[in-house]
């Protein structure tokens, strides 16, 4: 794959990252906006890259930031309905298709994979990987009356692991 100078990324991987990590989610929320009814809540899910640099994640770096100022738009075009949008930005939470990814680098290092996860959340404030029920009860938050007021707000779900403001 040709890259461009300076390993930026050349126009048709923007495209194709662009169309499937921002425009065609967006197709879907203007399908479902006219149906979301007066006061409900909107959650979209990006990662801590909406708050942080990643090197090595230049297209997912921008996208997702796009989707913090878009949930910003969302917010303010849905204020007559009353709607709250939000945004839930994970950072690595310990699921199924990550703990593969996990046991994969743990045996490309020769290490058990506890002797790998213990390394590397050695490293994390909370000394552990999030759990997708940690996420969970984010979002439950959100959807429920108890955040009535929380609204264009981009929450990182990390236990501590971006170091961004």
């Amino acid at each position: 794959m040709f890259k461009t100078p300076m390993g930026l990324k050349t126009l048709i991987e923007w495209e194709s990252v662009l169309q499937a990590g921002y425009t065609q989610p967006l197709a879907v929320f203007q399908k479902v906006i006219p149906c979301l009814k007066e006061e409900a809540s909107v959650v979209r899910f990006s990662g801590i890259t909406s708050k942080q640099y990643s090197e090595g994640y230049q297209n997912t770096n921008v996208v997702r930031m796009a989707w913090a100022a878009q949930v910003k738009n969302l917010m303010y075009q849905l204020s007559q309905k009353k709607v709250r949008v939000n945004l839930i930005s994970p950072g690595f939470i310990l699921t199924p298709f990550n703990l593969l990814k996990v046991k994969s680098r743990a045996s490309e290092l020769g290490l058990e994979v506890r002797e790998y996860l213990k390394t590397t959340v050695d490293k994390l404030p909370l000394k552990r990987y999030g759990a997708p029920e940690e996420v969970a009860d984010v979002v439950s938050f959100f959807l429920n009356k108890k955040s009535r007021h929380v609204n264009g707000v981009n929450l990182v779900v990390d236990g501590g692991e971006s170091v961004a403001y």
